[in-house]
């Protein structure tokens, strides 16, 4: 939903942030979704990610990168890369500046909800944002 109303919208600047919170399977699959995108394929990934049950572990990820087309050795070597860890800091920071307690959460200019969002609820939030001013990029 988000996805299509940024699309629709033409303005919405729309930006996604991994913050593993579930342990190390959580851990690994947010760092292999980051270093997709080294591959062109974050989008992709994720989307597949969580649309999946699973237990990430470095098979299931290597088997859904080369289901995707993409070089899941170089995946998995890519999701230790220093440039995924910075990623993941600071999404570590802005839940912490946001008080976000789980997932998923979306932040629309400087509002914050916790949970799922119908996309009715995003137009009106988008539409109140840009009549409060100047949005802040997260």
């Amino acid at each position: 939903q988000i996805e299509a109303l940024a699309e629709h919208d033409g303005s919405v600047a729309l930006t996604y942030h991994q913050w593993p919170i579930f342990g190390p399977p959580s851990e690994l699959s947010a760092r292999a979704a980051l270093a997709a995108d080294g591959q062109g394929a974050y989008a992709q990934f994720h989307r597949r990610m969580l649309q999946s049950a699973f237990v990430a572990t470095p098979e299931y990820l290597n088997l859904v990168a080369e289901e995707l087309g993409l070089d899941g050795a170089r995946l998995l070597h890519d999701a230790g890369d220093s440039s995924v860890e910075a990623q993941l800091t600071v999404s570590r920071s802005l839940a912490n500046q946001f008080g976000m307690r789980g997932t998923p959460a979306t932040i629309i200019g400087a509002t914050m909800i916790e949970g799922a969002v119908d996309r009715g609820v995003m137009r009106d939030l988008i539409a109140r944002e840009r009549a409060d001013g100047a949005w802040r990029a997260c």
